[in-house]
């Protein structure tokens, strides 16, 4: 492996006011960095992936932007004053050797003097290409504290005519986009933290390494500039005032699957998936991974009851039952109390078991009621601002609702008694608790309650404590839910419900990185939705294996369906998904999708109007673009099969032909048979021919290929 870091000599001889400072090279055959000299701040000049030729972050800025570091007067967490690796007096290479570079900045004006603040920057590349990046500001200056660190920051990160990037902000954990976004981390705006910037001919990864998942804001400005803002700890204290510390690895990839596989590779040794992959626990109930459809129900004991029965007996899988008001307390007031139940739901939870299901009372896991008659006790253990002022929230109730700090011990008694009660008092084998894994961890000031202020990874660290007594003496008993799939939290709960907008641009990154550690649900599709957009999200339950359902105006419920458009239609598709999904659960249920199935010819575009893409509501619309079929390739996680899912949604015959063999697995594959799938089970042989399955879509089709 050829190793080379290099000053790009550059002289303007005779003229000495107008040198130009070379660039700086750390580079091996297989990646190369390419930094502005020291007189020019040491930025990123560009990345480029050396086997594949393909460059990104190329730019002709002289100086280009790399980091930026925000402070606060001490006592405050207002920023005042930013600066960046352009503003140094003094920028110098510390350390170098043929695959590490250590670079130091100093010398900010407005500080006390020019070591009040030093930033150093590490960087190291492996022989595969993979360099790891790590920035330590260090501030010495009492009158300031940080308030957050913006590493990376790259100006006009992409040119939106000939690339993409693989954006962490998603229902299914990314977009492909090439225009302005942004999402707080971990939350349901941004529930990864890993990119890809994407060309026709490869990508390029950057993981976010951070294994105490900080607190962290993404953006791409109209301006196409990249930000990742970290929030720091102890914000306000001066001299214990820090930025989170990680690694940011960038290296080549193929793709976007690509990228979801390198970052999956760290993610299995972080602590959030240390309870192992859902098929090696010893300590989930019995058929829980075998979950069909998602019944979304909200009324009493007698008719919930009666609609959750009229389901059960069509599904093959155990259907699930997300039940709202089920208690006598009123919705968004009371919190943390909710018992006692209505009369008659010991009863129907008992009948909804014995027909095989599960059922999930909504519970929530976040808020107390401040008009409650004990708030005054535990307002201490609520959050706060720095100024002392209570965060609370107010969701249309009526009712202010203060943020439990997780740190209460007050609070996590009694999550965890209504937790008991539920399941030891009334039997059920299924717990929601909302808003965990959706709302951002509350940067909460109180100098008391023991955890940094502000920033950091506190928040779900405490969370994670909060959960544990719970899921080690109920998780074998109940599958645990929560809203949203924010991924510190797989260790805490089995099921996440992904129910935020949706677009055509989605790409199902969650499901690449985490399906054999967490279940994924909700289908987001509303009456208003045509057929070809009901089919294109429909179709991801079956292609990216999320849980269908969750659909109260279709199942489960007394609506007239004769006022539902393609009702019958509509109900059809999903059970065609759902019989699907259990003809191919010995591959997908604990595989790993890897890649697209690749159609000649490709499909054509056309237009899909999905209405579920703004908060709660469903206008305006936002059209987009997708291929008339598509189609997903999954590995079984033996490596020995591999399946391919097929969707056709314009609702018209089609003719096409796809590649057979898996791409990057062509050998493994090679002389095995293909057969397709039925609805029902059976399986027919099908031919190669020249390389390719021919494929006749009808309208609406759903189709897999096992190869074993």
């Amino acid at each position: 492996m050829n190793f080379s870091v290099s000053i790009l000599a550059a002289y303007c001889c005779c003229i000495t006011s107008l040198i130009t400072a070379a660039p700086v090279e750390l580079s091996n055959d297989r990646f190369r960095i390419e930094l502005a000299g020291e007189e020019h701040g040491m930025g990123v000049r560009q990345l480029e992936d050396c086997s594949r030729g393909t460059i990104f972050w190329k730019t002709s800025v002289q100086n280009p932007l790399l980091w930026r570091i925000h402070l606060s007067e001490a006592g405050s967490d207002q920023t005042v004053l930013s600066r960046d690796n352009r503003d140094a007096s003094e920028c110098r290479i510390i350390e170098q050797t043929p695959d590490y570079l250590r670079i130091r900045w100093s010398g900010f004006a407005g500080l006390r003097d020019a070591e009040a603040l030093t930033v150093d920057l590490q960087i190291s590349l492996d022989a595969a290409g993979r360099s790891s990046w790590e920035l330590v500001p260090e501030l010495n200056d009492d009158r300031y504290t940080f308030t957050g660190m913006v590493f990376p920051c790259v100006e006009n990160v992409i040119d939106p005519t000939k690339e993409k990037i693989l954006f962490p902000v998603g229902n299914n954990g990314s977009r492909i986009v090439n225009f302005s976004l942004k999402g707080l981390y971990p939350s349901f705006e941004a529930q990864l933290q890993f990119f890809g910037f994407l060309q026709e001919q490869g990508a390029l990864y950057m993981g976010l390494h951070d294994p105490e998942a900080s607190i962290k804001s993404f953006e791409l400005s109209d301006q196409l500039e990249l930000s990742v803002f970290n929030y720091s700890m102890n914000t306000s204290i001066a001299g214990q005032s820090r930025t989170p510390s990680y690694p940011v690895i960038m290296a080549p990839a193929a793709s976007s699957w690509e990228c979801c596989a390198l970052y999956r590779d760290w993610a299995e040794d972080q602590q959030w998936t240390s309870r192992g992959k859902h098929n090696e626990r010893k300590d989930l109930p019995p058929r829980s991974e075998e979950i069909g459809l998602w019944l979304n129900l909200d009324d009493d004991p007698e008719k919930t009851t009666r609609e959750a029965l009229s389901e059960a007996p069509l599904q093959k899988d155990p259907c699930a039952v997300h039940w709202y008001h089920w208690n006598k307390r009123k919705f968004d007031r009371e919190y943390p109390e909710m018992f006692p139940a209505k009369e008659g739901f010991r009863e129907a939870v008992q009948a909804m078991r014995n027909a095989g299901m599960f059922v999930f009372p909504y519970m929530n896991g976040r808020l107390w009621d401040t008009t409650s008659d004990n708030f005054e006790s535990v307002r201490h253990e609520a959050c706060s601002q720095l100024d002392g002022t209570l965060i609370a929230e107010n969701y249309g109730s009526g009712a202010w609702l203060a943020v439990m700090c997780p740190t209460s011990a007050t609070y996590a008694r009694k999550l965890y008694d209504n937790v008991a009660t539920a399941i030891n008092e009334y039997g059920l084998n299924g717990i929601y608790l909302d808003q965990i894994a959706s709302c951002a961890p509350v940067r909460c000031c109180n100098p008391d309650h023991g955890h940094p202020i502000s920033g950091g990874g506190w928040w779900q660290q405490n969370y994670r404590s909060l959960m544990k007594p719970i899921i080690d003496d109920f998780g074998s008993k109940a599958v645990f839910l929560t809203e949203n799939g924010a991924e510190p939290y797989i260790d805490s709960f089995n099921t996440f419900l992904l129910w935020v907008q949706v677009y055509t641009d989605d790409f199902p990154s969650l499901i690449a990185v985490y399906n054999q550690y967490a279940w994924y649900m909700c289908s987001m599709v509303v009456p208003e939705d045509d057929l070809q957009s009901f089919a294109g999200l429909i179709s991801r339950c079956l292609l990216w294996n999320i849980q269908p359902g969750w659909l109260n105006w279709l199942h489960g419920t007394d609506t007239d369906l004769s006022e539902v458009p393609d009702a019958a239609i509509k109900r059809d598709y999903i059970d065609r998904v759902l019989q699907l999904r259990h003809a191919a659960a010995e591959v997908v249920r604990d595989g790993i999708p890897f890649g697209d199935v690749i159609f000649t010819p490709a499909a054509e575009l056309i237009t899909l109007r999905y209405h579920r893409n703004t908060n709660y509501g469903r206008v305006p619309v936002t059209p987009g673009e997708f291929p008339s079929y598509y189609g997903t390739w999954w590995q079984a996680e033996k490596g020995d099969k591999w399946v391919a899912l097929l969707a056709e949604l314009s609702g018209h015959e089609q003719s096409s032909a796809f590649v057979a063999l898996p791409p990057g697995f062509e050998k493994d594959a090679a002389g095995k048979a293909v057969y397709r799938i039925f609805e029902d089970g059976r399986k027919e042989q099908v031919e190669i021919e020249n390389g390719v399955i021919p494929v006749k879509f009808v309208p609406f089709d759903l189709q897999c290929y096992i190869i074993e």
